[in-house]
C-alpha cells in the first residue's frame, strides 16, 4: 500500500532524473548549467518526498483506531 502511494514521487523523481540525464542547450552556446541545476533539485525534492511518504506509511507503528 504504501509503493502505490509514494509512487507518484518515485515517477516524478524518475522524470527529473530523466530530464537531468538529457539537458541539451536550446541555441548554440548557451550555458545549460541554471537548468541542470533545476532538474537536479527536482531529482532531491522528489526523492526526498518519495523516501519519507514511503518510510512514514511503510514503518509506521501506530495503530489506527477503531470506530
Amino acid at each position: 500500500m504504501s509503493l502505490v502511494g509514494s509512487s507518484f514521487y518515485g515517477l516524478m523523481c524518475l522524470f527529473f532524473l530523466w530530464g537531468y540525464l538529457h539537458v541539451e542547450p536550446a541555441y548554440p552556446g548557451e550555458d545549460t548549467f541554471m537548468r541542470a541545476i533545476s532538474w537536479m533539485l527536482g531529482v532531491i525534492v522528489a526523492g526526498t518526498a518519495f523516501l519519507t511518504y514511503l518510510s512514514f506509511t511503510n514503518f509506521s507503528t501506530r495503530k489506527a483506531m477503531k470506530l
